[in-house]
């Protein structure tokens, strides 16, 4: 479960949004000045029983800092709003088992969301990467801007180094956060009635 949690994350954030990318901050550790990225993107999103529970509307900054050579952490930052899609609940499966709880659509809310993966390259990074004609569309966008196509291994793939938390805020219908660690044992909350 964990792993389908986690790639559905990961190829929304390569597949969709476009991204304007700005030249490098402020130097980080290494030497290397941090390379960064803004997008927009629009998704579904998936609850603790593996099911879309609301579709999501996001502004996202990127960050791509030098862990040592060779080694990066691409940061996700995103925050906007979600609404919900009629069924299971976001938190229905936090035990492990479904505990029968639903939402209704059309509840809306607010989010903030992170996500951080390790990747590796042999590559000389673009700190002015070109991103025109919607080249970075998504992280995956991003990468081969920065590293050129096919010149990056991006962890997420082999499911190692991956850490994501979510926050949900509805109102009186709840707030849910959802989590990488143990998930979805670990997340808590929920987002039901009407």
């Amino acid at each position: 479960m964990d792993i389908k949690k986690i790639f559905v994350g990961v190829a929304s954030l390569g597949m969709i949004g476009g991204i304007a990318v700005a030249g490098p901050a402020v130097a980080a550790g290494n030497g290397f000045p941090p390379i960064t990225g803004d997008g927009y993107r629009v998704q579904n999103d998936i609850g603790s029983c593996n099911n879309d529970w609301a579709t999501v509307s996001l502004d996202k900054a990127y960050k791509l800092t030098r862990v040592s050579d060779g080694v990066y952490n691409l940061e996700v930052k995103e925050s906007g709003s979600f609404v919900t899609i009629a069924g299971t609940s976001p938190g229905a499966c936090e035990s492990g088992t479904d505990n029968g709880n639903t939402v209704v659509a059309g509840i809306t809310g607010l989010t903030h969301q992170t996500f951080d993966a390790l990747v590796t390259s042999s590559s000389t990074p673009d700190a002015k990467p070109d991103c025109s004609d919607n080249a970075c569309a998504g992280s995956g966008g991003f990468l081969n801007a920065v590293f050129g196509a096919g010149n990056y291994v991006s962890n997420y793939n082999s499911w190692t180094d991956v850490t994501f938390t979510a926050h949900y805020e509805a109102g009186s219908n709840g707030t849910y956060f959802d989590t990488s660690t143990n998930w979805p044992t670990d997340n808590r909350g929920d987002i039901t009635g009407s």
